[in-house]
């Protein structure tokens, strides 16, 4: 490989626009081609980005010497086998949420990366979102002392104010490209991440959907409730709100959300990564009769994803691993399904029993 990270972009829809930046500011790499099944799209982005390759077919990115790594940014059903391609073909990967539809598949890539002996990332920018981190840190701390609660509200609002993204109802409708519902497999996954990083393995789930009329892959609302493996006393809660009448001015997804985690002498707050209804520190922790807030935090919603494609390519590099790798996300499809399960049969599901 030469000096330069030379990384190629298969998937050029509005989520790039994010992920763009963390290539752009590391200081030796560069986007060297783009791949969209969109003539059009790849046509704006070339201009725009001022990239020379493009390509309809992802597999001529595979099949260019030049391309070190391969960043998809494509529909859940296409990672497993897109993955393993680029692998096969010498590429570093760092593939979009959630890394499979089954356990299956994720043992599949995890057996082509260790043939290939590249790297190969699971993105998901709330691993990476600086204030979500912070919480982490202080919770393993033991600040707060042992967690016993940690929930976590996300509100999806009316889409006709945020960003524009055309394919958010297209291919996320169907079951057999999405994989699930849109709690489960979508933004659910980020929350079950989050949870992993904050507070540690999951032990059971339950859930408790509801189906939006005429659309049998939508739960909204829908509530999950989980235990931890490593603290018995401890509970969780993702609570999934759809406001399809609620107003946010936004120039990005019109979401609003929360986290709070409790412990048996403390708090931990973060009011929301979305500039929308922003207020306070981006980190406040209440202990010993204090609050104390952490102002020198950068949460910018973009910072989990420039920071996501940083460390994917210092782990290129050499010099550190990645933060968030194939075995990580197997677990996080692992209580993905075990949400589904619990869902459908209305039981607490033990997450280790899903195979």
């Amino acid at each position: 490989m030469s000096d330069t990270i030379r990384v190629g972009m298969v998937g050029c829809g509005r989520i790039a626009d994010v992920h763009l930046p963390g290539i752009l500011v590391h200081p030796r790499a560069e986007l060297t081609a783009i791949c969209d099944t969109s003539t059009d799209t790849l046509e704006w982005r070339a201009r725009d980005w001022h990239v020379d390759k493009t390509c309809t077919d992802y597999r001529e990115i595979l099949d260019d010497a030049d391309i070190d790594a391969v960043v998809f940014l494509t529909p859940h059903h296409v990672h497993c086998q897109q993955t393993i391609d680029a692998l096969d073909a010498g590429k570093h990967v760092s593939v979009e949420k959630p890394v499979a539809l089954t356990l299956d598949e994720v043992d599949r890539m995890i057996a082509a990366e260790k043939a290939s002996g590249k790297v190969c990332q699971c993105s998901d920018n709330f691993r990476f979102f600086p204030p979500f981190v912070k919480a982490a840190e202080i919770v393993k701390s033991g600040m707060i002392g042992d967690p016993v609660s940690l929930r976590y509200v996300f509100c999806r609002a009316d889409f006709a104010y945020g960003w524009a993204a055309e394919e958010m109802d297209t291919w996320r409708s169907d079951p057999a490209k999405i994989g699930g519902g849109w709690v489960t497999f979508d933004v659910g996954f980020h929350a079950y991440s989050l949870t992993h990083l904050i507070i540690g393995p999951v032990n059971t789930v339950s859930a408790w959907p509801r189906i939006e009329p005429g659309n049998p892959n939508r739960e909204q609302p829908h509530v999950v409730t989980w235990t931890s493996a490593d603290y018995p006393k401890f509970h969780g809660l993702f609570e999934f709100i759809d406001s399809p009448e609620l107003v946010l001015e936004t120039d990005k997804y019109p979401i609003r959300d929360q986290l709070e985690i409790f412990g048996t002498k403390g708090n931990v707050l973060v009011p929301t990564q979305y500039k929308s209804f922003r207020h306070g520190a981006p980190v406040e922790v209440y202990v010993d009769r204090q609050n104390i807030q952490y102002n020198d935090i950068d949460n910018r919603w973009e910072a989990g994803f420039e920071n996501q494609m940083i460390n994917f390519l210092n782990a290129i590099e050499g010099s550190t691993e990645p933060a968030w790798n194939l075995a990580d996300s197997r677990r996080i499809l692992q209580m993905a399904h075990a949400v589904g399960a619990a869902a459908e049969s209305g039981e607490e599901t033990v997450v280790a029993s899903i195979t």
